[in-house]
């Protein structure tokens, strides 16, 4: 039987951020147009964690943020080629 198990948490920050990704020079951001979150999808089948699609209100996730999500997958027996970030 194939289970799945999901879960969100909020990104938002409480103080201005520099914004990269648009037209023009980066710029820094005070506000956001709606709710930043991240959002995960666990997919299980046998017992075992199939694969994990990790979802993020970004235009670029950086080399550091994936390995933080690779490895906290990892500590629950994920492997990384399991996983969509």
């Amino acid at each position: 039987m194939i289970e799945f198990s999901h879960g969100f948490v909020s990104i938002g920050s409480d103080r201005p951020v520099p914004l990269a990704g648009r037209a023009g020079s980066p710029r820094v951001v005070g506000d956001a147009a709606g709710t930043l979150e991240a959002n995960m999808l666990a997919v299980f089948s046998e017992g075992a964690c199939r694969a994990v699609f990790v979802s993020i209100d970004a235009l670029f996730v950086g080399r550091e943020l994936s390995d933080i999500l690779l490895s906290a997958c990892a500590d629950f027996g994920v492997a990384n080629e399991t996983v969509l970030i």
